[in-house]
């Protein structure tokens, strides 16, 4: 991502348990871990991108990073209205 602000974007789809689908948070996580280890002074932002209806185990990932302050956890609704509440500025005002 570059523009407004700089990063990365790490994104899954899940739904439903069972086989691959449940790595999916593991995987997430490992990437998420490994920005807040190497890249947590950096300016750039890590956006993970999940879209589940496993809501505990996004709800248990968000709240894992919420003091990391350039790692994001998002579903696409989520991420778009952030997107708009961060970076809109509405030119008719």
């Amino acid at each position: 991502i570059s523009g407004k602000f700089h990063g990365y974007i790490a994104a899954k789809v899940t739904f439903g348990a069972g086989g691959h689908q449940d790595n999916v948070f593991e995987e997430m996580d490992t990437i998420a871990e490994w920005w807040k280890t190497h890249r947590s002074n950096s300016e750039e932002i890590l956006i993970v991108l999940i879209d589940t209806d496993l809501y505990s185990k996004f709800e248990a990932l968000e709240d894992k990073y919420t003091g990391v302050d350039n790692v994001k956890i998002f579903n696409h609704v989520s991420f778009q209205q952030y997107m708009i509440d961060t970076y809109y500025i509405d030119e008719s005002m």
